[in-house]
């Protein structure tokens, strides 16, 4: 780990950058039983841990893109040990996210808010699930004040 740390830093990465990478590094060499040397393993290890972590790990498109730039740095930066053909895991799936309904009542509580502007309104129906009797805009503030003029 110290040859891979000291190549992070050769290339001026960030130091949550190297924590990060050592973790996906090491999580690796582990996944496959500390055994085998990287060096020694390919592309069908790689492919099957990024799986693993699609699949059992359940783990994010993101997070998993995270490990394989870890895991390619190490052979490509480090192990100067280009990975022969293209990696093709089982992609990470990105969860459908649910819209939010909001109900009748609740909508009318939003048109019935009294701002001013729209745009206001349309900023604060975020707290729509809250009490709503506390809800006040910093626009509101602003027009019970009086207009002092500047000369």
């Amino acid at each position: 780990m110290d040859q891979v740390r000291q190549v992070l830093r050769y290339h001026h990465y960030a130091y949550r950058t190297e924590q990060t990478y050592c973790y996906w590094i090491l999580r690796f060499i582990k996944f496959h039983g500390c055994k085998t040397h990287p060096k020694d393993m390919g592309k069908s290890e790689i492919d099957s841990f990024l799986s693993d972590l699609a699949t059992q790990g359940r783990v994010s498109a993101a997070t998993q893109r995270q490990a394989m730039n870890a895991i390619v740095f190490l052979y490509r930066h480090v192990l100067d040990q280009p990975i022969a053909d293209r990696i093709e895991p089982v992609r990470a799936r990105r969860h459908a996210r649910l819209p939010v309904i909001m109900t009748q009542e609740e909508v009318q509580q939003v048109l019935n808010m009294g701002h001013a502007d729209v745009k206001t309104t349309e900023i604060y129906t975020h707290v729509m699930r809250k009490d709503l009797t506390a809800v006040m805009s910093p626009l509101d503030r602003l027009e019970s004040r009086p207009v002092v003029p500047t000369d």
